[in-house]
């Protein structure tokens, strides 16, 4: 267990270097992460609601929560009754312009030539329940601490979808950390999932060391 100067709620941040993802080099695959996301989003819903307004406002919500994984290509979809909400994960990778999707038809005019495929994710959205409110949809990109800076830059020179709210990982990990989940949960591997998030707060991209074998 490693400390550091860091604090939240007046603790020093503790994380464990040795987590599950970083034993098997996975710290920093998207896919992974994405995977371990939507199962925990599932899992511990509450935890997640504020920070990807998920409309959960009774217990009952909590049970009808539906996670897909690449649905119509969007990383992370939830669905609580007419709430939709779109998580795309961008660890290392970038936001994709000008490729029609096949899977739709869909062909790029002039005009679309630099909108990008979270505006395919927000119109499929839409299309997904006809009585649906746009105002019930919410888009976010989620990244790392360190990459948070030229997603802003990028969001403000391209036509990457205006309504998506970029936030970082050091959010997730901020409001998971020292959760009851965090410090109890023994079944699930979900403090190893918060540890393995602390590189990704970090301003900088960390230097991860292995052992050879």
């Amino acid at each position: 267990i490693i400390s550091t100067a860091d604090s939240l709620k007046g603790k020093p941040l503790t994380f464990n270097k040795d987590t599950l993802f970083n034993i098997c080099r996975i710290g920093d695959d998207e896919l992974v992460f994405s995977n371990a996301l939507a199962f925990y989003i599932e899992k511990y819903p509450r935890l997640f609601s504020e920070i990807f307004c998920l409309g959960l406002n009774n217990m009952s919500d909590e049970q009808h929560v539906i996670i897909e994984r690449e649905w119509n290509h969007i990383d992370i979809y939830v669905t609580v009754g007419n709430q939709r909400t779109i998580i795309e994960n961008k660890i290392h990778s970038g936001i994709n312009y000008n490729q029609a999707d096949k899977d739709y038809n869909v062909k790029i005019t002039e005009g679309d030539k630099e909108r990008s495929q979270l505006y395919r994710y927000w119109e499929s959205a839409k299309e997904d329940v006809d009585e649906i409110n746009e105002e019930n949809i919410s888009g976010f990109i989620l990244c790392p601490e360190y990459k948070l800076a030229d997603l802003e830059s990028e969001k403000s020179s391209k036509i990457f979808g205006e309504n998506y709210t970029i936030i970082s990982y050091k959010k997730i990990y901020d409001e998971l950390w020292d959760t009851p989940e965090y410090n109890e949960d023994s079944n699930y591997n979900f403090r190893d999932f918060v540890d393995a998030l602390y590189k990704h707060r970090l301003d900088s991209v960390p230097k991860v060391k292995y052992i050879e074998m």
